[in-house]
């Protein structure tokens, strides 16, 4: 009993780090050091919150711990980096101009190399079909190599086929799709600036879930 109860005391007095259930803190999980990649671990300190890493013993970076605030104020600031100025979107649409002239010129060039890479690769196999026995009553072929070579343009012109059904995204879409984001981004990081920490933390979730 006596044993017991000396066990019952050490237990009580007994401080760990660990927590039977995990408390929800903001961006738990979310930011690791960028040397060693040991996260960084969201506690509570007189009411504020703290983020604090373990880092390796040959990890040469100095921040070790740092609140909520500076996290906040660290993303608000990369997010506006992502947000393109007027100057970028106006060197952006000129030089998308002529990119799209060039990316053009060569698409039609393929184009036609494929049409005529596809016109002899129809000729081959009509060439062999028709005159299959004679290949093989010659020894030009045997069973298996005129089967191999038949199999070869076969997949040939029908990879041919499939670059020509595939729908290229035009660079003209790719660059609207970029302002598009561009001017979300800017939306999105007015909201943050006033979002509560469990809505920054969501916002950060859908902008950097890629």
């Amino acid at each position: 009993e006596l044993f017991n109860a000396v066990q019952q005391a050490l237990k009580k007095r007994k401080v760990s780090v660990r927590y039977a259930e995990k408390i929800e803190l903001p961006f738990r999980g979310l930011v690791r050091c960028a040397v060693c990649s040991r996260v960084y671990t969201p506690y509570l300190q007189k009411g504020i919150q703290y983020f604090g890493a373990r880092c390796a013993a040959s990890c040469v970076n100095p921040k070790k711990s740092f609140n909520l605030s500076f996290l906040e104020n660290a993303l608000a600031k990369f997010i506006e980096r992502l947000v393109l100025t007027e100057a970028e979107l106006i060197q952006l649409d000129a030089s998308t101009s002529t990119d799209i002239s060039l990316f053009e010129e060569k698409r039609l060039k393929e184009i036609e190399f494929n049409d005529r890479r596809k016109k002899k690769i129809r000729e081959d196999l009509a060439y062999l079909r028709t005159n299959k026995l004679q290949l093989l009553r010659s020894g030009v072929y045997a069973p298996e190599m005129l089967l191999e070579e038949e199999t070869k343009l076969n997949t040939e012109l029908v990879s041919l086929q499939n670059q020509e059904s595939v729908s290229d995204l035009s660079m003209q879409a790719a660059m609207e799709d970029i302002v598009k984001l561009s001017e979300l981004l800017k939306s999105g990081s007015s909201y943050y600036s006033f979002a509560k920490s469990s809505e920054k933390e969501r916002l950060i979730k859908i902008i950097f879930s890629g």
